[in-house]
């Protein structure tokens, strides 16, 4: 029945002969009493001709993570503590003498509700200092691939490109402005291209080579490492022993065999995860020992931030002046078939934000739409290979040991040739002197 307002706090339903046969009456509270409804039905009922008050509570603080919450009890039954619509609820039965029975108390119900996660699209403008793309390196289109959220409600969300490498744009999360941007610095964006394509505008040449080298790398360390424990005449200690008093010949000499076995375990790592990002067919058998597609999601460096729809154009600012968005709360049925009755129902206590005043949320970081559990997989494996390639694994520690390993490793090819020269001079110096 459609609801009639009667008074500032009463209304009316189901009209009968210039009144009506049910009225609520909403009685706010003071010092005295607590804040309460009276419903009153003025008509018979009973077991055959039940009645029943449906009404729908509304969340004032609902908690904002995905997942379900509280659980919902239709009629109070399983007398459960969570999420309970009211404090008490009492019925005062009238009988068709306008008697007054004994007050029957209700069992208390109780809600539950569902977060759901939220999905983000925003809009990005393409700034490039490119001189109208006379290089013709411009991309032909623009990606998010994810979105970095921050609990404070006034930061604005960095939201990552696809192009350029590592670049990102900062987002005021509610209007859609971009605040502002992010991008590697130039000199380390050429290191980068010298490191993976050497510079190779088509980095496919280039990609070859540094391909080859990293595999004649594998071979040089593995071989160097074979020879050192075969030919090994000094103990251990003296072995792994970098001298630096006993003239340069011996220094160099130490630094390419003790130097180069403490660094051979680092270098190899870095050079098997390495030769993923060179040759698709390492990558394949690669990702294959560990259990998981290649294909499966890409391959590049793995996103830190929280993956959003990535092909969605426009922004959607989140909604604060609703807190029940993202939720779905129940409905409460009540009834009973007995006698004609008055119905007061108490609100007092509100575990977990249950009441009747509107509703309010802090605004937070969305959660992105999760992923399936191959591309999760493949994901997790891309993204242990990148630590182990640059070092990652350990935090800053480890990345200042990767960065010695790598500067160490840098240098066994000039030590090596030292070395061979040197031998090359001795032999031929020997055969002058003893034809």
């Amino acid at each position: 029945y459609a609801a009639v307002k009667l008074s500032e706090n009463e209304y009316g339903f189901k009209p009968v002969n210039g009144n009506y046969a049910f009225t609520v009456e909403h009685v706010r509270g003071n010092g005295h009493e607590e804040e309460h409804f009276v419903w009153n039905i003025n008509e018979a009922i009973s077991n055959f001709a039940p009645v029943q008050l449906t009404y729908t509570v509304q969340l004032t603080n609902p908690r904002e993570e995905p997942g379900t919450y509280g659980e919902y009890d239709r009629d109070g039954s399983t007398d459960s503590t969570e999420l309970y619509t009211n404090n008490s609820a009492v019925l005062y039965p009238v009988d068709s003498n306008g008697q007054e029975g004994e007050a029957l108390p209700f069992p208390k119900p109780t809600v539950s509700y569902t977060v759901e996660p939220k999905k983000l699209a925003v809009t990005v403008t393409k700034v490039w200092d490119d001189f109208n793309d006379n290089d013709g390196f411009r991309p032909d289109s623009v990606t998010v691939t994810g979105v970095k959220t921050f609990p404070e409600a006034d930061r604005a969300w960095q939201v990552s490109l696809s192009k350029p490498r590592r670049a990102s744009v900062f987002i005021d999360q509610y209007t859609g402005e971009i605040k502002g941007r992010y991008e590697r610095l130039p000199f380390f964006d050429t290191m980068f291209h010298l490191h993976r394509w050497l510079l190779d505008p088509s980095k496919s040449i280039g990609k070859w080579i540094v391909g080859v080298c990293t595999l004649l790398l594998v071979i040089i360390l593995v071989t160097g490492l074979l020879m050192w424990l075969t030919n090994r005449k000094k103990p251990l200690t003296q072995s792994l022993k970098i001298s630096c008093n006993k003239g340069w010949h011996r220094f160099w000499h130490d630094l390419h065999v003790a130097g180069g076995i403490y660094a051979t375990i680092f270098l190899l790592a870095m050079a098997l995860t390495g030769l993923t990002w060179s040759f698709s067919w390492y990558r394949t058998g690669f990702y294959a020992m560990l259990g998981v597609d290649a294909s499966a999601g890409g391959h590049g460096r793995p996103a830190t931030e929280q993956v959003a729809t990535p092909r969605h154009q426009h922004h959607e600012a989140p909604d604060t002046t609703e807190a029940t968005d993202g939720t779905r709360p129940h409905r409460h049925d009540q009834a009973d078939g007995n006698r004609p009755h008055r119905h007061d129902r108490a609100d007092g206590n509100r575990p977990e934000g249950v009441g009747r005043h509107g509703s309010h949320s802090e605004a937070k970081a969305a959660e992105a739409t999760p992923r399936s559990g191959s591309n999760d997989r493949a994901a997790s494996v891309r993204s242990t290979i990148y630590k182990i390639h640059t070092g990652g694994w350990g935090g800053i520690i480890a990345k200042i040991i990767t960065f010695l390993a790598a500067l160490l490793g840098a240098t066994l090819p000039i030590t090596g040739y030292y070395l061979w020269i040197r031998r090359l001079r001795n032999k031929s110096k020997n055969h002058r002197q003893h034809p």
